[in-house]
């Protein structure tokens, strides 16, 4: 099945695209999680976001719809963000990556690990797609 998108790499010039989609997609978790929400400190982050050598642009037709971050180790596969804008949320975008992502991993004979906010309804995305719980913290 092809991807319904497309994946660029990022540059330090997407890190306003990195900030407004972890903006729209996060920021209600992490509140909810109880952590707190700082603009600048979440723009640096994004900017350092944007330029991690595993990040990309989820790319639908012409439109920036989104962000991954991946971290490929030799003996594991990290899914460390991804992230859709809301109105491409539903599409069958982040399934086809999320599976990519586990038929690389199985390819590899590696797993493919992530950390989800307990208070994020993408936890019940994951875990329709295989995922189980390994570790818990807090949040």
């Amino acid at each position: 099945m092809a991807l319904p998108a497309a994946l660029r790499a990022s540059r330090n010039t997407d890190a306003g695209l990195f900030y407004d989609v972890t903006e729209q997609t996060m920021r209600v978790h992490v509140i909810a999680a109880g952590g707190a929400w700082e603009e600048e400190p979440r723009r640096r982050e994004a900017a350092d976001d944007s330029v991690n050598p595993g990040a990309s642009v989820i790319v639908v037709g012409e439109v920036d719809a989104g962000i991954l971050i991946v971290e490929r180790l030799p003996s594991e596969v990290r899914l460390l963000m991804l992230c859709l804008l809301p109105s491409h949320q539903g599409r069958g975008i982040g399934c086809s990556i999320v599976s990519a992502l586990q038929r690389e991993a199985a390819a590899r004979r590696v797993p493919l690990l992530l950390d989800v906010l307990k208070v994020n309804p993408a936890r019940r995305f994951y875990e329709r797609l295989g995922f189980g719980v390994a570790d818990e913290s807090e949040y």
